[in-house]
């Protein structure tokens, strides 16, 4: 379906009808979530839908955590633009971990508990004295895993401005436009995070760059509708400065890249199990959209 038909469909689809189609929808996600992940993601699945309370999934993902406040990895397969990105970035299983573990709370509306709070408090002692995170030495490939982190610690109530500062300062030096430009999905999905939930003198523009590029990648047919959310769900927001999309138009778009088997990322070369991921954000976006309007 192209940008046209979607907007046609949009345009004659009333929004009762839209939402039940997107609930039919959100059971057949969480069929696939339920077949295919772990047992984690299972749960999370449940929270998602509201047939858990969103504390149980907290909890699951807090008997995962060390007694330094990191996690082992809790995302046993990734999709492969991802995994290609996180190589690069070096970050080590601890950290990419509990950039998971944030992320899954995040989802969940549970980034205020002591979970939280002892993840934070790692993540700075393993703080570079640069301000970023992970091993690589070309400081490039730091930045997106730092900003994505950054922009999901400064959602806690737990960060120490200084921890925040020292990512600022390292974003700053090598902030400009090419850094998003083309849809890079790790890259704009973290500075569109960082930008989105820290005040910096270059917010403003920056989330400008991130929203143009993320509509028109979506035009272009360059970022799924469940990628471009995903995005927005790690920025917490609806939309971003320079985006025009609609609520409806992205559950529209969304619902027709919904596989027959219920999941999202239909084409990804890891099969059903990279896909669990995805679908997970489907659900979540889902939700949060038939709320919007």
């Amino acid at each position: 379906m192209t940008g046209e038909d979607v907007f046609l469909k949009v345009a004659s689809e009333a929004p009762d009808e839209l939402k039940e189609r997107a609930a039919l929808g959100l059971e057949r996600a969480h069929g696939f979530v339920m077949e295919y992940g772990d047992a984690l993601a299972r749960c999370r699945g449940d929270c998602l839908v509201e047939g858990a309370p969103a504390e149980i999934g907290a909890e699951a993902i807090a008997n995962k955590q060390g007694l330094d406040g990191s996690f082992d990895v809790l995302v046993p397969h990734r999709q492969g633009y991802v995994v290609e990105a996180l190589r690069r970035w070096e970050a080590g299983d601890a950290v990419l971990g509990t950039l998971d573990a944030l992320g899954m709370l995040s989802d969940l509306g549970q980034l205020t508990g002591p979970c939280a709070e002892r993840a934070v408090g790692f993540l700075e002692s393993v703080q570079a004295a640069d301000g970023s995170f992970g091993g690589a030495i070309e400081p490039e490939d730091r930045l997106s895993g730092t900003a994505q982190l950054g922009g999901l610690m400064a959602r806690t109530r737990y960060v120490r401005p200084e921890a925040l500062d020292g990512i600022s300062r390292f974003l700053a030096l090598y902030w400009e436009p090419s850094r998003v430009e083309g849809g890079q999905y790790f890259s704009l999905s973290g500075h569109a995070s960082f930008f989105t939930n820290v005040k910096h003198e270059e917010s403003d523009a920056a989330l400008q760059w991130c929203g143009r590029e993320l509509e028109r990648g979506f035009r272009q047919r360059r970022l799924e509708a469940c990628t471009l959310l995903g995005i927005l769900l790690r920025c917490d927001t609806a939309t971003l400065p320079g985006a025009t999309l609609t609520p409806e138009e992205l559950l529209t778009a969304l619902l027709v890249e919904q596989a027959r088997d219920g999941g999202f990322g239909a084409l990804e070369p890891g099969g059903p199990p990279a896909r669990v991921e995805p679908t997970l954000d489907a659900i979540t976006a889902s939700v949060r959209l038939c709320r919007s309007f």
